[in-house]
């Protein structure tokens, strides 16, 4: 993380002492009201980037730190999230007919959770301000959403007890899911690690807001995004990453029916769509397995260079 406190100090202490300095920056997948917000932290709250490189995922990623000054155009590289090379090599494998439902973050990407980042300024434009503002009170936004998509799950885990569900939560939001409920045999619940080596076996995916997303679509992946139990009415959709319309569900018929589609269907090895490229490069900067080599090639090419700059 190019912002993390106790490592910004040693940059200058690296160079001084001529020795490289890199910094691979965390996964940054953001929907459109956090890229404002961030944008205007970057700008305001952060020191220039003073290292040897900088690595990042995505060429969102990039815009954000070049819009705001914070590095040196000839610093910075995308070499995309090493992580999708694997899910990527999936696509070519014919998957189980499982379900891999991570677990929907009831704050994700709301004021609430937004609110936490900006923390450290009340000097927000008033554009932003407008759009956070008859949200500033509201928590767990998308329990509802979560509960229900759970409950059916749990339903549909109960009639179909040959058929494997995989819940899969996230170290640090979902450690106390079911404690208190006793989950059908066929669903297996995991609250740690990283996700994507379950893509694998899995042909169906259930994700909302997250990463999870353009990694179900980079394996190939029946992708089906939770869009009910919210006032839509209320809601402003720059809260939301734009998917396209055909992976959401918009209820929970809508939802069963995805599912049941999806169990039928034979899978069918085929190319990347352009709109699928498009939203993979510009999301994870990954479509072509190749972000591991990228990453390797700009390390090798860093320890190349004369000097420590």
């Amino acid at each position: 993380n190019a912002f993390y406190y106790s490592e910004i100090e040693m940059r200058p202490a690296a160079i001084k002492n001529s020795i490289k300095y890199l910094v691979l920056h965390k996964e940054n997948i953001y929907s459109p009201i956090e890229n404002e917000i961030l944008l205007f932290i970057y700008k305001k709250l952060n020191a220039k980037f003073d290292g040897s490189k900088l690595l990042v995922y995505s060429e969102n990623e990039k815009k954000l730190f070049l819009k705001s000054n914070l590095v040196n155009k000839n610093k910075i590289s995308v070499v995309g999230i090493p992580r999708t090379d694997g899910p990527i090599s999936f696509k070519k494998k014919a998957p189980k007919n499982k379900i891999l439902y991570f677990l929907i973050e009831e704050n994700r990407g709301l004021p609430s959770y937004l609110l936490n980042i900006i923390n450290r300024t009340n000097k927000l434009p008033t554009n932003i301000l407008k759009k956070i503002k008859k949200f500033s009170k509201e928590k767990n936004y998308w329990k509802k959403m979560s509960e229900h998509t759970e409950k059916y799950l749990i339903k549909f885990a109960k009639k179909n007890p040959k058929f494997q569900i995989i819940f899969k939560g996230k170290v640090g939001v979902h450690e106390h899911k079911f404690q208190n409920i006793l989950l059908p045999d066929n669903i297996k619940l995991i609250k740690s690690g990283t996700g994507e080596k379950y893509l694998k076996d899995c042909k169906i995916v259930i994700a909302f807001n997250t990463t999870a997303m353009f990694e179900a679509i980079a394996a190939g992946r029946e992708l089906i995004i939770p869009n009910y139990s919210y006032n839509k009415k209320k809601f402003e959709k720059s809260f939301l990453i734009n998917m396209h319309k055909k992976y959401l569900a918009n209820n929970l018929r809508n939802l069963d029916n995805k599912i049941k589609k999806a169990i039928r269907q034979k899978y069918v090895y085929r190319k990347y769509s352009p709109y699928e490229k498009k939203i993979l490069d510009y999301y994870i900067g990954n479509f072509q397995k190749n972000a591991s080599k990228k990453l390797i090639k700009n390390i090798k090419e860093l320890l190349s260079k004369d000097g420590s700059n």
